[in-house]
């Protein structure tokens, strides 16, 4: 069985090349998912050498007719901080080393403080953002709440 190159025929102008990606995008989008793989899954390889980091997933669709599969590939094209006042009051923990002593006051004079002996600091995004510490952040998780139970005059 000879393999189809999911390039288009190289003898089709740039505008039916255009059209004929525009019918099989269609088509596939129509199919329904039979895998989804993330890197580096077996099926990805291939994908991740060519997308490189981008590369969020792989996803295997057939058609109806069960004759054709396509593979489709999730990938990431734009990363921006969130804005707004949700993002810029979350808590966020940040490391800080001993010896940067600097960046220690800078957190402290802007309102945030060390986690209980550690070196990790509770900071809100809009600090975050304005430090240049995004890659370092990672969110806090709010504390779980503990559920009182009643007493019924028993102890």
């Amino acid at each position: 069985m000879r393999k189809t190159s999911p390039l288009p025929p190289h003898w089709l102008d740039q505008e039916a090349q255009d059209d004929l990606q525009r019918r099989v995008g269609a088509h596939a989008k129509a199919c329904q998912v039979s895998r989804t793989l993330s890197p580096p899954q077996g099926g990805t390889l291939r994908l991740a050498a060519q997308y490189g980091d981008a590369l969020v997933c792989v996803r295997y669709r057939r058609d109806a007719s069960g004759l054709r599969r396509y593979t489709t590939v999730e990938l990431v094209v734009d990363q921006v901080l969130m804005a707004g006042p949700r993002a810029d009051t979350r808590l966020f923990a940040v490391e800080v080393q001993s010896h940067e002593r600097a960046l220690r006051a800078a957190l402290r004079n802007r309102g945030a403080h060390p986690y209980r002996g550690t070196m990790t600091w509770h900071v809100r995004g809009a600090v975050v953002k304005k430090l240049g510490l995004v890659d370092r952040a990672r969110p806090v998780e709010p504390p779980v709440p503990q559920i009182r139970r009643e007493s019924n005059g028993q102890r």
